[in-house]
């Protein structure tokens, strides 16, 4: 199934959600929307899903116009991050809600009912908890269910919006590990809200970034990490480092002397920022450097605190653990080993 959204806007009375947002979602494929409150994220979901109408634009599955359809009809699973199970259902029950409800010449008879929410049950590995009440269930096992019963009518399309949100961080990462692996099983198009970035980053075949209604960047994790549209999208996907200079005759040169200089895109001169992740550095002894105030174990890495000459900026840095780590009091000049040059307005240099 082939998703197209087609400039889609909301305008508010007091300003726009959305504002002319586009991309398509192939057949099978994983996206997640991503950005900062307000963004227009969950807006869109429901747009996708019939639960909200735009002001402008369309949304086409398979090519065919879905503005005119309810929701009831657009054959969309939608799981909520408060899964909204019904409690007077048990399990079963709950997963068998979408086929009671479909119209009669629709409608599977009692045993293929049985039938189906058995298989959704053994596929989300609840079996055993077909007679069980919602009120009885953990976080996970929850989410398990919701699944299932967006998974009964067998949509040609699944919709999650903050799936994850209400779990713990263990049973989060194990759920989002497995929701992947069964999607990617079933082939299902799927797209996902989350405000959890790294997750998105993990998970996602593709990230839309959003912000103030505008489609920023939508593009696999390597490409958004390698090729951010801008300084605000290398900024929102992950913790950053950033140091000021100027380009002049090809190369960057930072305000701090404990920065090494390095090439920069020819053609460009005046005043920019280099971006760039805490791990991607390398330290060397030099006598002018930043000064090592502190450093402690971060699992992989040793987190490491230091200071610029001159203007006493302090900042961070990931250092892989296997490498010795520094003294606290010493000096050390600081390579960037793959920065990312913007101009003050975050526009990219390249």
């Amino acid at each position: 199934m082939n998703l197209e959204i087609d400039s889609i806007s909301l305008d508010y009375g007091a300003g726009r959600g959305l504002d002319a947002v586009g991309f398509t979602v192939a057949p099978g494929e994983f996206v997640a929307l991503v950005g900062p409150s307000g963004a227009g994220k969950t807006t869109l979901l429901r747009i996708i899903g019939g639960l909200a109408r735009a002001s402008a634009g369309h949304v086409r599955r398979d090519g065919v116009d879905l503005g005119s359809l309810p929701a009831r009809r657009r054959n969309i699973g939608f799981v909520f991050q408060d899964y909204a199970l019904f409690p007077h259902l048990s399990v079963a029950g709950n997963v068998a809600f979408g086929l009671k409800v479909r119209p009669r010449r629709l409608r599977p008879s009692r045993a293929e009912r049985r039938a189906r929410v058995a298989e959704l049950l053994a596929l989300v590995q609840v079996a055993e908890l077909a007679e069980a009440r919602p009120a009885t269930l953990s976080g996970g096992q929850s989410q398990r269910v919701a699944l299932a019963r967006a998974l009964a009518t067998d949509p040609s399309l699944l919709l999650l919006d903050e799936p994850f949100g209400a779990l713990d961080p263990l049973v989060r990462r194990d759920i989002r590990v497995w929701l992947r692996a069964l999607q990617q099983r079933l082939g299902l198009t799927t797209v996902m809200v989350t405000h959890d970035r790294q997750e998105a980053m993990e998970i996602a075949d593709r990230v839309a970034v959003l912000r103030g209604g505008k489609l920023l960047q939508i593009d696999t994790p390597a490409v958004l990490e390698a090729a951010p549209a801008d300084a605000f999208v290398m900024r929102f996907l992950g913790e950053t480092l950033e140091f000021p200079g100027r380009v002049e005759a090809g190369v960057f040169t930072p305000v701090s002397s404990a920065i090494a200089p390095f090439a920069a895109p020819p053609g460009r001169a005046g005043e920019a920022v280099a971006l760039i992740r805490p791990w991607q550095v390398r330290l060397s002894p030099a006598p002018d450097g930043a000064q090592i105030d502190e450093t402690h174990p971060a699992g992989a890495f040793h987190r490491i605190s230091l200071t610029l000459p001159g203007t006493g900026a302090a900042f961070e840095i990931l250092s892989p653990a296997e490498l010795p780590t520094p003294a606290r009091g010493q000096r050390m000049r600081i390579e960037l080993l793959t920065p990312r040059l913007f101009t003050p307005k975050g526009e990219p240099i390249r």
